[in-house]
């Protein structure tokens, strides 16, 4: 017989999903790790709270021109893979040259807010 589990950090963010046979499920019980036992979790959608699996909120980030605003605090802006840590509520954009940008929020338990800009 087997067992779903699905594994979790203390922020509620899903490190694993698994289908355990019984001695290694008991080995995991044993463990201490916190998990929440039955269902697998989608570790993009989805998070833990009160060792309950639920769906992770939209980001409130939203960009109006080159700012964005409603930033959650502290979050990533990530600009066209390079990683940018913020802790405000709003960042004002500037680019050296034209080109297309794409910017990433990423503030957990929220789901990334994706934009492109077009300089």
């Amino acid at each position: 017989m087997t067992k779903e589990i699905t594994l979790y950090d203390d922020a509620g963010r899903i490190t694993c999903i698994a289908t355990l046979s019984e001695e290694t499920f008991d080995f995991y019980v044993n463990s201490g790790r916190a998990m929440v036992v039955g269902v697998h979790g989608d570790t993009e959608l989805q998070y833990v709270v009160n060792e309950h699996i639920v769906q992770r909120p939209a980001s409130p980030a939203v960009l109006t021109g080159l700012k964005l605003e409603r930033l959650p605090t502290p979050c990533l802006v990530i600009i066209n893979g390079a990683e940018y840590p913020c802790d405000e509520g709003v960042a004002d954009l500037e680019f050296t040259y034209p080109a297309t940008y794409k910017i990433i929020v990423r503030a957990f338990p929220y789901l990334d807010a994706t934009f492109e800009v077009v300089t």
